[in-house]
């Protein structure tokens, strides 16, 4: 989960990057997808909107694709909210 562009700079991290890498796996006949949810410096996030993001820019096209989302908190104050 602590990959960065650093350490790999094929690493998806964006958005943009992030949901078309979603799709082809879903093209490809994936039926399960596990994604870290990244902010945009690479490090894990707890941002559940963006998760909701990633899975709604499928589920209309490929609704039996199950997300398995994994929200990583970093911080005391991201653990709190994510209790």
């Amino acid at each position: 989960a602590f990959i960065t562009k650093a350490l790999n700079p094929n690493q998806p991290i964006t958005e943009d990057e992030v949901k078309p890498v979603i799709r082809r796996l879903a093209e490809a006949g994936c039926q399960l997808i596990h994604i870290h949810t990244r902010r945009e410096d690479g490090f894990p996030s707890i941002d559940y909107d963006r998760l909701r993001s990633y899975m709604e820019s499928i589920k209309d096209d490929y609704p039996d694709v199950v997300f398995d989302g994994c929200i990583v908190p970093t911080t005391v104050e991201e653990w709190e909210l994510a209790k």
